[in-house]
């Protein structure tokens, strides 16, 4: 215990002091970032379009994730000399705006002049990135996948599947060290999703644990640090290639229990059976405040906001569905065998009403 305590220490005086060496801008960027989404949440989304816009100004590559969420409350607010701005922004990344027409926040724009005007903008706008690399990534991610989606998967292919990640993991480390680590900025977008990255599932398919082939946490933090990864996605990373729950214990939750019971009617004798499932709906697993102060303290090196504000931001996304509202955070239903054992687990989950 007194080692572990050590270690934690340790790795926040050398993170915070490489944090201190940082650029002002991307500290001052999550800064901003986290105001406005801080007042997204309380519905002020003309003030949170300010704090985009200076988040925006003072790093020239904001994150797609952001970008996206700004386009959101852009609109939500009328400003579509914004919607515009950002949407030519995502466009420059390699996202289809038409995936916003699905959005029914988003029909009065697409009438609109603006949206005639964006239209034309589509036309002429081509994404920059470095389709090379772009490309071999995406080749790398099919390798990953093609053995791996077959039935019996492990069973069958567990040698091959293997051989494969150590291959993506050699190229991979080659290509970061040949183009650099593979922003947005670099690669674009895949597959038009603003939260995923076609290089995490190689980095997280080999990651903690006896099948490890390179721990990428160093290279993860410094691309972090630069810029060139957004610190939610680097933070799950960098917990998944060193094994240890460093920045969170708020992944949202459900618990289900599912269970059979006999009726048998008293004058046929004949027997229904019939199929239960409890669940206690999404929530966050209560956490000590010692715990919580630990772990605030090891988002701070790697700028996240605190799981306070986290976990406001998180219900709300949760809450307004229509406004399609980003913040990623993982979701995963646990199942139980025993239904005592889910009532006890349901009594530690702070619920999202």
């Amino acid at each position: 215990m007194k080692n572990k305590k050590i270690f934690y220490l340790l790795f926040v005086l050398f993170y915070a002091k490489t944090l201190m060496s940082q650029s002002k801008e991307i500290v001052k960027y999550y800064e901003y970032v986290n105001n406005a989404e801080l007042l997204v949440i309380k519905d002020s989304f003309t003030n949170a379009n300010s704090y985009y816009k200076m988040a925006f100004d003072i790093n020239k590559k904001p994150f797609a994730i952001d970008i996206y969420n700004a386009t959101i409350i852009a609109m939500a607010s009328k400003q579509y000399d914004l919607v515009i701005m950002n949407m030519t922004r995502l466009l420059k990344l390699g996202y289809d705006i038409e995936n916003f027409k699905t959005n029914k926040m988003f029909l009065s724009f697409w009438k609109s002049k603006y949206g005639t005007k964006m239209k034309q903008i589509k036309k002429i706008t081509r994404p920059f990135y470095n389709r090379k690399y772009r490309n071999i990534l995406l080749h790398m991610y099919e390798k990953d996948q093609h053995f791996r989606i077959k039935p019996n998967s492990y069973k069958l292919y567990d040698d091959t599947i293997r051989k494969i990640d150590k291959q993506n993991v050699r190229e991979l480390q080659y290509l970061i060290k040949r183009f650099g680590f593979p922003s947005e900025y670099k690669i674009g977008l895949y597959s038009d999703d603003v939260t995923t990255h076609p290089y995490e599932i190689i980095i997280i398919h080999q990651s903690s644990g006896p099948y490890q082939i390179f721990n990428f946490s160093s290279i993860i933090r410094s691309a972090i640090l630069s810029g060139e990864i957004d610190n939610k996605t680097g933070a799950e990373l960098i917990k998944r290639n060193d094994g240890v729950n460093y920045f969170d214990d708020f992944n949202l939750v459900n618990l289900k229990f599912d269970t059979v019971k006999v009726n048998i009617d008293s004058l046929t004798g004949l027997k229904d059976t019939v199929a239960y499932t409890f669940e206690s709906g999404w929530g966050f697993f209560n956490i000590m405040p010692e715990q919580l102060e630990k772990y605030n303290q090891m988002r701070k090196t790697v700028m996240l906001e605190s799981l306070e504000d986290f976990l406001q931001k998180v219900q709300y996304a949760e809450k307004n569905p229509i406004l399609t509202f980003k913040i990623k955070a993982a979701k995963n239903t646990f199942s139980f065998s025993s239904y005592n054992d889910f009532l006890h687990a349901k009594g530690n989950l702070k619920l999202i009403e």
